[in-house]
């Protein structure tokens, strides 16, 4: 027996063309990646290296931090993960750059290198550590958290380990003023490693 098939009714068809010619097809939101930016150029401390290279690292990011995602940190501990907001690089090689790139601009020299460096060049003084905390809180409050330790060229302890927490507020609530909190932050932690120096070295 012969069946017709039923047509499709002509106004589903124009309202499906419709939909397409107006892009109202349902899309996921893109994702947005953000970087952490140095602080403005500052005056240096006068010679605090001299010619002496300074090494950036290693220095180790939690285990909670060792994703692409940025997290929101709420007062009762739970992490939250905003699958769109990326890191637009590793935030451990991120973090170390960055603080190099700090560390240049207060001490006025182009002797501070992050980890790892090319071809294993060899490293007057070295900061190592781990980063204990780095993230924010619904209110907008960026933290970072800090163990940190100065050594010399063949490893030897020049100051105890310290700990440190340095906080920043962001502008507004949005991921780029959080993520410039972030770096604020990250600035405030360079200033003291760049006291410690100039105390270190005498400057």
């Amino acid at each position: 027996m012969f069946h017709s098939r039923r047509p499709v009714p002509f106004v589903t068809l124009a309202l499906l063309g419709a939909l397409l010619v107006g892009g109202c097809v349902p899309t996921s939101p893109p994702m947005r990646f953000f970087v952490l930016t140095p602080i403005e150029a500052e005056k240096p401390s006068p010679a605090v290296l001299d010619d002496r290279r300074l090494l950036i690292g290693p220095l180790r990011v939690a285990g909670y931090l060792d994703r692409p995602q940025l997290m929101t940190r709420r007062s009762d501990g739970e992490l939250i993960l905003h699958e769109l907001d990326r890191w637009a690089a590793p935030l451990e090689e991120m973090l170390m750059q960055t603080l190099a790139d700090n560390l240049m601009q207060l001490t006025g020299s182009e002797q501070v290198l992050a980890y790892p460096t090319p071809g294993r060049a060899a490293a007057d003084l070295r900061i190592t550590g781990q980063i204990l905390r780095f993230d924010t809180d619904p209110e907008g409050v960026a933290v970072l958290r800090a163990q940190w330790q100065l050594k010399d060229a063949d490893g030897e302890l020049l100051m105890p380990p310290q700990t440190a927490e340095y906080r920043a507020r962001a502008a507004n609530a949005g991921t780029a003023a959080r993520v410039r909190a972030l770096s604020v932050a990250l600035g405030e932690f360079a200033r003291e490693l760049g006291a410690h120096l100039a105390e270190e070295t005498g400057k």
